[in-house]
């Protein structure tokens, strides 16, 4: 469960584990205790989006990976606030963040930020969901976006000019 005071875990006999970003300031702690977004991929790896980064949680050590904004690095999260998280059909991982739509090399843990100079209608990403043709159909506060990843100019498209926080 993703919560303000961090990622909660009520399994079938109904204990509770919780992270926390204040159990430790290590590495291994979540980001920060704002917890916005959880998503668990087609391999099963749990990414956790807050407003301290992107994390990933391993399972077997009970550890996270984390990644931030650095203002020095173009390559790096665009926005330490994670909104959002999807896994698009070919497997790449989307990062909806407060500064623009990360799509994130995970060999390298590298990010290729799209903004508003790309096309979309707005930095602040708050919701991605993908449809049966592969476009992502992007929520921001400046209405709904459907962005093409495939297209050679990567096109977006807005329909409206309506606030959209979620997309379902």
């Amino acid at each position: 469960m993703a919560t303000a005071a961090g990622l909660s875990r009520l399994t079938a006999e109904r204990a509770v584990s919780h992270h926390t970003a204040t159990t430790s300031r290590s590495r291994i702690a979540l980001s920060h205790d704002f917890v916005k977004t959880i998503f668990e991929d087609r391999n099963g790896v749990l990414w956790v989006g807050s407003k301290g980064g992107l994390n990933r949680f391993d399972r077997a050590t009970q550890r996270f990976t984390v990644w931030r904004h650095n203002p020095q690095d173009l390559a790096s999260l665009s926005h330490d606030q994670v909104n959002a998280i999807w896994e698009d059909r070919k497997g790449t991982l989307w990062v909806a963040t407060q500064d623009g739509l990360d799509q994130m090399d995970r060999s390298r843990g590298t990010f290729t930020t799209l903004t508003r100079g790309d096309g979309l209608p707005d930095n602040a990403i708050q919701s991605i969901l993908e449809d049966d043709q592969g476009s992502l159909w992007l929520g921001t506060h400046n209405g709904l976006s459907q962005f093409r990843p495939d297209d050679q100019d990567r096109s977006a498209t807005t329909p409206n000019r309506m606030a959209c926080r979620a997309i379902c």
